[in-house]
């Protein structure tokens, strides 16, 4: 649910404790890759310069994307040069690491083959460089480069000028063929693809990623920017969300930047909830006498009592959940009669006082009634001592 995102508690995945990469974490990227995820960001050393900022991958222990995660390494052609935004591509069935890097004076994109999620295996060069006009407003910067793929085409979109400006914006680079590593195998469009609205009250948007909609038919992207044009690279900026189309040639269209008061509806298949978790089936319980072999526990009219094998399960059933009468204890739930859980009371009408089992509603199970409390030891005074009960269980 993407309105989720709003109250979600955040979660801290990694604390880190090396001083040359423990502070100033840019620019987070999730991606799984056989069975593990893979978590990579930009980090530096507490020396108020971000002249050390280096690009770091992180490795999940499983699947789960919340960690645990540990420390996996660098990711360094073996120049230990400034290197930020790192993100994965992958084209041609081989995994390529694009950043952000200074050569020359400028900061441009730079590209470099990898043998796994978290080791490159040559050096990084160039593909872009900021040698437009656009590219160079309030600072020469080509950074945050991230793959965008549509029915066959390679893009990556990049932020263009410095980010201390309104006029941060998106570039875009459309992979022609040919080998990645090359410059030329890339065509620079002339024109930003995505920019500042002034209408909308939208400055300095930037930084972007992509994801698709939960039934897979929309491609949206979600980017950072502020609603002044004065707020610069500080905590005033915010993420945002909003959904991309796809022209006739099969290039993107991102549209304008919305305005924050717009409501727009969600993505396709996005109800307004998340979806359900899998849980393994509950098990179906039936609980048998011991001393007679052909009598289970029932119910009917909210009065549990013996009786002989009927069919379906589900007719003399209950499911065993968590105990009502204290945390150590269980309750046997009516499956036909959900809410109903096994207690023990007194009744007028039997005879001698006897004890008999009946159906309570949860919300009326507050303190144990009688003795008989609903748990397990409830078995024992539904009949005499001598007989006892057997779960029997059907999925």
């Amino acid at each position: 649910m993407l309105a989720g995102l709003k109250t979600a508690a955040p979660v801290t995945i990694y604390r880190e404790t090396e001083l040359s990469r423990c502070c100033n974490f840019w620019a987070p990227e999730f991606r799984l890759f056989d069975g593990h995820w893979y978590f990579y960001y930009t980090a530096g050393s507490p020396t108020g310069s971000y002249d050390n900022q280096r690009s770091y991958v992180l490795e999940s222990a499983g699947s789960d994307p919340l960690g645990p995660y540990s420390f996996k390494g660098q990711l360094n052609d073996g120049s230990n040069d400034w290197s930020i935004d790192g993100s994965i591509l992958q084209l041609n069935d081989k995994l390529y690491f694009l950043s952000s890097g200074s050569y020359g004076g400028l900061q441009s994109l730079l590209i470099a083959p990898m043998s796994n999620p978290y080791t490159l295996s040559g050096a990084r060069v160039i593909i872009s460089q900021p040698t437009l006009p656009w590219e160079q407003q309030q600072g020469n910067v080509n950074e945050g480069p991230v793959e965008l793929q549509h029915d066959g085409k390679t893009f990556v979109v990049y932020s263009a000028s410095a980010c201390s400006g309104p006029n941060y914006k998106l570039g875009m680079l459309t992979y022609n063929g040919g080998d990645p590593l090359l410059q030329a195998s890339w065509d620079k469009s002339p024109a930003p693809v995505f920019q500042r609205d002034d209408a909308n009250g939208v400055f300095a948007p930037g930084h972007n990623g992509f994801f698709k909609s939960p039934d897979g038919t929309e491609d949206w992207i979600v980017y950072h920017a502020t609603s002044s044009p004065n707020m610069g690279c500080d905590g005033q900026r915010n993420t945002r969300v909003q959904k991309i189309n796809w022209k006739a040639d099969g290039t993107p269209d991102f549209g304008v930047p919305v305005s924050t008061s717009e409501e727009i509806a969600a993505p396709s298949g996005d109800h307004g909830v998340d979806p359900l978790p899998e849980f393994p089936p509950l098990a179906i319980t039936r609980l048998r006498s011991f001393g007679s072999k052909d009598l289970y526990l029932r119910h009917r009219d909210f009065i549990a009592f013996l009786d002989h094998d009927v069919m379906p399960w589900p007719i003399p059933s209950s499911r065993r959940v968590p105990g009502l009468a204290d945390p150590t204890a269980i309750s046997f739930e009516s499956v036909n009669s959900p809410a109903s859980t096994c207690a023990s009371r007194t009744t007028a009408s039997s005879s001698a006082g006897r004890r008999h089992g009946g159906l309570q509603r949860r919300r009326d199970v507050v303190e144990p009634p009688w003795s008989g409390r609903p748990n397990r030891r409830l078995v024992r005074v539904l009949q005499p001592p001598r007989q006892l009960y057997r779960q029997e269980v059907s999925t």
